[in-house]
């Protein structure tokens, strides 16, 4: 058999949904909203999955679900909150920074004046001058997701009565470990994923140090890992991916929370680059309840 010419169109997902949302101070966001399949045959309700850096990380979250709902986890909504294209590589540089980082943050010690010069080479690259650097926007960020996007989001589709998840790589999993030790947390499933640590001086770890001395539970379940690759630069070390997934499981697991549900792995062959769609895949079916690996904390 012959092919013949090739007359290629733009392809349409009908499951997939895009529209753009504004927030009050932060800005415009683009989100993708991944439905179950055969969404629109029943009345079900489903579970919701919310995924940071959307652009990017969409696609293998949402086909991590779609393959686990034939029967390995349950069918779920998942919405991915990125930044908007005619923002380009320097908008989402920058804004993903401040939404992410908590703060305050001048950025002038070495990890903050690395992150600087990437933006200017990115902006140099671009040719544009537009997006500057800033930190300290994580609460905010959350506060859009809890009081804002989430609310609208139920009111559009059929999500169900349970908490929904959050994931997060790199700064977005710095970002994941805010939102679980900020104490106004909405969700109750956790993927942290290769988190960078150090940003505003290692905020948030002494947040998680603060968290567990003044609380008694924390019904959650979380998963956290780094590759082994990720701590063989100098730039990687710098971030501290390794090393916060190693310490916060150490000081998990010495307090024992008896409602807390922890997977903790670093995983082998993995760089900054290759994590993400391994990750996602064994973090969703912890979250969910069907890891066959968790590590569970003990009162």
């Amino acid at each position: 058999m012959t092919i013949g010419s090739i007359t290629p169109a733009p392809a349409s997902f009908p499951d997939i949904h895009r529209f753009e949302v504004a927030a009050d101070g932060l800005g415009r966001y683009d989100i993708l909203v991944g439905l179950p399949a055969r969404y629109d045959q029943s009345d079900r309700r489903y579970p919701v999955v919310y995924v940071t850096d959307g652009q990017l990380l969409f696609w293998d979250s949402f086909g991590a679900i779609r393959f686990q709902s034939l029967g390995a986890g349950p069918a779920a909504i998942v919405v991915a909150v990125g930044y908007p294209p005619d923002e380009g590589l320097s908008g989402w540089f920058a804004r993903r920074n401040f939404d992410f980082t908590p703060g305050p943050w001048d950025m002038t010690d070495e990890l903050g004046q690395l992150l600087v010069q990437h933006l200017d080479s990115i902006k140099a690259a671009e040719g544009r001058s537009d997006a500057m650097m800033r930190a300290g926007g994580a609460d905010r960020f959350l506060a859009f997701l809890r009081d804002d996007l989430d609310p609208a989001i139920r009111a559009t589709y059929r999500v169900d009565d349970s908490k929904p998840a959050l994931v997060g790589d790199s700064s977005g999993g710095c970002f994941v470990l805010h939102t679980v030790f900020s104490g106004a947390s909405p969700f109750d499933k956790y993927v942290c994923v290769s988190p960078t640590s150090s940003l505003a001086n290692g905020a948030v770890l002494r947040m998680a140090e603060s968290y567990l001395s003044a609380n008694r539970n924390l019904a959650a379940r979380l998963f956290l890992c780094a590759g082994s690759e990720e701590m063989k630069t100098r730039e990687a070390s710098l971030m501290g991916f390794v090393s916060s997934v190693t310490r916060l499981t150490e000081l998990l697991m010495r307090v024992g929370y008896p409602s807390l549900e922890l997977e903790s792995q670093i995983m082998d062959g993995e760089s900054h680059l290759s994590i993400f769609p391994r990750a996602v895949m064994q973090g969703l079916l912890h979250v969910f309840g069907k890891s066959s690996r968790a590590a569970r904390t003990t009162g």
